[in-house]
């Protein structure tokens, strides 16, 4: 026998499966799969129209501003599904938030190992607290986005990612580094 789902949990069940769906094609999902390559098409260009944003009404300034706070949105909820990600020891999510180059870099071979790194390499990432977004600021195709991790011993690390944007539009951390709270300057 079949059983229907309420309004209440058929609504939440399709929410969560758009975002799960969003998630992927935001993170970089797999080219080769078809489905993916429509749908990151079309969120991408989404994004880009979104970033690329032209009031007549307004200065290029404010324009440049209003494409500026988007795209640190982005990069936000982008370092935010790694955090995430990381505290759940969810490694293949985590590690599909950045590039290649950073995975080559830090000689991360599949998403076993990129928790292994995170967890030796950048502990307060991987063991914190609590963490607030501190200030950012867009360099190009870049953002360099300023993290304070809180431990649970209360010590503050800060943690500085540099995310890249690709030809399609997609934000991918690209580095990360980590400085005692004391040392970090303002970007």
């Amino acid at each position: 026998m079949k059983k229907r789902l309420d309004k209440s949990t058929a609504f939440v069940f399709g929410l969560c499966t758009f975002c799960l769906m969003v998630t992927f094609v935001a993170i970089g999902a797999s080219a080769d799969n078809t489905l993916q390559n429509v749908s990151t098409q079309n969120i991408s260009t989404g994004l880009q129209e979104r970033q690329n944003i032209q009031d007549p009404q307004k200065s290029n300034a404010e324009n440049q501003a209003t494409r500026s706070a988007l795209s640190s949105e982005f990069a936000r909820d982008l370092i935010m599904r790694q955090i995430t990600a990381i505290k759940d020891r969810d490694a293949e999510n985590a590690m599909q938030t950045t590039t290649k180059r950073f995975q080559n870099q830090k000689k991360i071979a599949d998403s076993k190992e990129f928790l292994n790194k995170m967890r030796f390499n950048f502990r307060p990432v991987y063991f914190h607290k609590s963490f607030e977004f501190t200030n950012n600021k867009r360099i190009g195709k870049n953002i360099i986005q300023k993290v304070d991790f809180t431990s649970k011993d209360g010590d503050t690390i800060t943690a500085i990612y540099r995310l890249t944007e690709s030809d399609a539009g997609l934000w991918l951390i690209d580095s990360l580094a980590l400085m005692p709270f004391k040392d970090a300057e303002p970007i």
